[in-house]
């Protein structure tokens, strides 16, 4: 057979599996057709159907040609997004207008402004993490990420400089305690990023959310920023943007 020949062969077979995959791709098109949402504009789609059932109910494609055409048609493997929060405060952008105007009157007097929170806890021990190594044998780790069975838990807490965009970020291996957190912020505040840099300030502008450690509602952490006020002679202002703004302030005794 000439090279001519083999040439045409090869671009007869090209054509025969191209029609079977636009067959194919056809049928599958319709069979997903009422299972299918997301956007029908363009955007996001996805099948709620698996590719076992959907290579069951079709009957002619294995489940490797049923996710190669589905991905010609648009669609590809994706997890949720967290995304909704219920519908919006009424007073929202009243409140976040107000927590932007009282940051600004901080940063003018050379007071810093802060946003504290948690940050994702993490197991310490023999625990399977994401990514890979170079290696002649896999590691090998628990089967299970029990927390007894871990050394300690570590969490981090950070501590955000608005003004200065400088984040700092301290790691604690018990618990997300009033104490803790308080214990961060002091931390923060005696290191090079914090009293160096606003040597004429009076008052720190804290930003934090309703829950954890650093709650309005928990007595050690209204304690524990008093002890702190004592300490340093500062007015603590910590703001929350709840449904409702919570704003107290503490200064030495």
């Amino acid at each position: 057979m000439g090279a001519r020949q083999m040439v045409s062969a090869c671009w007869a077979g090209d054509d025969r599996a191209s029609k079977k995959d636009s067959g194919l791709r056809n049928e599958l098109k319709r069979l997903v057709e009422d299972e299918t949402g997301g956007q029908p504009t363009g955007g996001k789609q996805f099948v709620r159907s698996s590719l076992r059932h959907l290579a069951e109910r079709l009957g002619k494609a294995s489940r490797t040609t049923i996710a190669r055409l589905l991905r010609s048609l648009g669609f590809s493997p994706r997890v949720n997004v967290k995304r909704f929060t219920g519908p919006p405060h009424p007073d929202r952008d009243r409140q976040f207008r107000y927590l932007r105007r009282q940051r600004r009157r901080f940063q003018k007097r050379g007071c810093p402004t802060v946003s504290i929170d948690t940050k994702k806890k993490e197991l310490i021990g023999d625990f399977k993490n994401a990514g890979r190594k170079w290696s002649l044998a896999a590691e090998e780790v628990n089967a299970h990420d029990f927390r007894q069975d871990a050394e300690y838990r570590a969490v981090p807490y950070g501590i955000y400089d608005t003004a200065r965009n400088e984040g700092h970020v301290c790691v604690g291996t018990s618990a997300e305690t009033g104490r803790f957190c308080v214990d961060a912020l002091r931390h923060w505040w005696r290191a090079p990023r914090g009293s160096n840099v606003y040597p004429k300030a009076d008052a720190i502008f804290i930003e934090a959310d309703a829950g954890g450690g650093n709650s309005p509602r928990r007595r050690l952490w209204k304690r524990e920023l008093q002890r702190l006020a004592d300490d340093t002679g500062l007015e603590l202002h910590h703001q929350t943007p709840a449904v409702i703004l919570q704003s107290c302030f503490w200064t030495a005794a």
